[in-house]
């Protein structure tokens, strides 16, 4: 049978029909799989709304692609809008470094929040995230000691390079 259909359609229009053949086989395999993977979601989502939780909606990328706007030059976006590059001097960790060597002494962490605000820097975070930064600043041991939990104080060395930007 096969040689009689190789001799009728030639062996090129054979391999073109294997291959179909073989892609429909796949396409069924596939949305066979799709149904089972979709009855299963319908089950996690029925159980999800017995808890009372709400199932998450899927975004549309399709959408999105049919409303390509042009492209504009790559800027970095932050949930508040582009982010701008701080100037030297500007950064956190240079703030708390002033505030530090201001007071001489070990400061809290949340006190040190309040510091720099007055030293003048500018912050789009809440209150809680700029702590949580301050923390992440406070934890470089080259430069911040840990006298106890939540207090933190310059190194000499530190304290003395802080000096002698001030004069």
């Amino acid at each position: 049978m096969i040689r009689q259909l190789v001799k009728r359609l030639g062996l090129d229009r054979v391999e073109e029909y294997i291959t179909e053949e073989m892609r429909r086989v796949k396409l069924e395999v596939l949305q066979e799989e799709r149904s089972v993977v979709a009855s299963l979601l319908a089950r996690i989502e029925g159980r999800l709304a017995t808890l009372g939780g709400a199932p998450r909606r899927r975004k549309r990328r399709a959408a999105k692609a049919a409303v390509a706007k042009p492209a504009a030059p790559k800027q970095r976006r932050g949930k508040r809008g582009v982010m701008r590059a701080r100037k030297p001097g500007e950064s956190l960790s240079d703030f708390i470094l002033k505030a530090a060597a201001k007071a001489g002494k070990p400061m809290k962490a949340s006190d040190l929040v309040d510091r720099v605000k007055e030293l003048g820097y500018k912050s789009v975070a809440k209150a809680g995230n700029l702590l949580t930064s301050i923390y992440k600043v406070l934890g470089d041991k080259a430069i911040y000691h840990r006298v106890e939990a939540g207090v933190y104080e310059l190194k000499k060395r530190a304290a003395a390079a802080a000096e002698q930007g001030k004069e």
